[in-house]
C-alpha cells in the first residue's frame, strides 16, 4: 500500500524535468525564430537597396534565387494563351484571382511568370478584354519573388483537377507541367499599374520588425526557471508533510 506514495516523488521529478526541457526548448526555438527574422530583415533591406536586376542580361539561377524582393526590369512580350490564375485572393474585401502570365524575354528562349495583379470572380469572364489592355506592354519593372512548394499549413497543393488553369500556389513543379516555356525559377510581382484598368497590382508589404520572439523566449525561460526553483520547494513541502503525518 505504500508503493504508490513512494512513486509520487519519482513521478513529480520526471514530470518537472520534462517540463523544464520542453520550456527551455521553446525558448531556444523562439531565439532561432528571432535570428531568422533578423536575417530576413537584413536580406530585404539589402535587396531593395540594390539597382534593378536586368533580366534580359540572363542572370544565372543562383543569383535569381538569392535575390527575392529585388527590383527587376525586363523587356519582352506577354503570352496570354498560357496564363494561369491563383485562387483565393482578396482585394478590398472582394474575392478573386491573381493573374499569372508568362512573359517571353526578348532575344531569349526563356520566359518569366508575372503576377499582373488581382481580378474579381466576375472579371474572369472578360479576361480576353482585360488581356487586350496589356497587349502593348513590352517593358516593366517589378519585384522578384520566390515560388512556394507548400502553403502555411505545410500542404503541397496542386492545381484544380477540374480546371488546370487554376492554382493555389506559385508552385513551379506544377506550373511547369502546364506552361510549355522554359520558365525562370522565380516570378515577378507587379507593384505599380502598367495600364489603366485591370488587373490591379498588389504591393509587396514587408514589415521590418523583430517581432515578439525575444519576449516569448524570455517568457519560456522564466517559466522554466519557475519550475526549476518551485520544484525543490514543492518536494521539501511534500517531505515535511510526510514526516508530520
Amino acid at each position: 500500500m505504500k508503493k504508490p506514495k513512494q512513486l509520487k516523488p519519482i513521478f513529480y521529478t520526471l514530470f518537472s524535468i520534462a517540463a523544464m526541457i520542453c520550456l527551455i526548448r521553446l525558448g531556444f526555438w523562439q531565439l532561432d525564430r528571432l535570428e531568422w527574422r533578423r536575417s530576413f530583415n537584413d536580406h530585404y533591406l539589402e535587396q531593395i537597396a540594390l539597382p534593378d536586376l536586368i533580366l534580359n542580361n540572363d542572370p544565372d539561377s543562383d543569383l535569381l534565387l538569392s535575390s527575392e524582393y529585388r527590383k527587376v526590369n525586363v523587356t519582352g512580350t506577354f503570352d496570354f494563351s498560357q496564363q494561369v490564375f491563383l485562387q483565393n485572393h482578396v482585394y478590398q474585401n472582394k474575392p478573386g484571382y491573381h493573374v499569372l502570365t508568362p512573359f517571353v524575354i526578348e532575344n531569349q528562349d526563356k520566359a518569366i511568370l508575372v503576377d499582373r495583379g488581382w481580378i474579381s470572380l466576375d472579371d474572369i469572364n472578360q479576361i480576353e478584354e482585360i488581356d487586350q489592355l496589356s497587349s502593348s506592354i513590352h517593358q516593366f519593372q517589378g519585384v522578384l519573388r520566390l515560388g512556394e512548394e507548400v502553403n502555411s499549413f505545410g500542404s503541397n497543393l496542386d492545381s484544380n483537377e477540374n480546371n488546370p488553369d487554376f492554382f493555389l500556389l506559385v508552385n513551379f513543379e506544377q506550373l511547369n507541367k502546364r506552361i510549355s516555356y522554359d520558365l525562370l525559377p522565380v516570378y515577378v510581382q507587379l507593384e505599380n499599374k502598367i495600364i489603366d484598368g485591370l488587373p490591379y497590382p498588389q504591393e509587396v508589404e514587408v514589415e521590418i520588425t523583430e517581432g515578439p520572439h525575444l519576449g516569448y523566449a524570455i517568457q519560456w525561460f522564466f517559466f522554466a526557471g519557475v519550475v526549476g526553483v518551485g520544484y525543490p520547494i514543492f518536494i521539501k513541502k511534500l517531505i515535511r508533510e510526510k514526516n508530520n503525518s
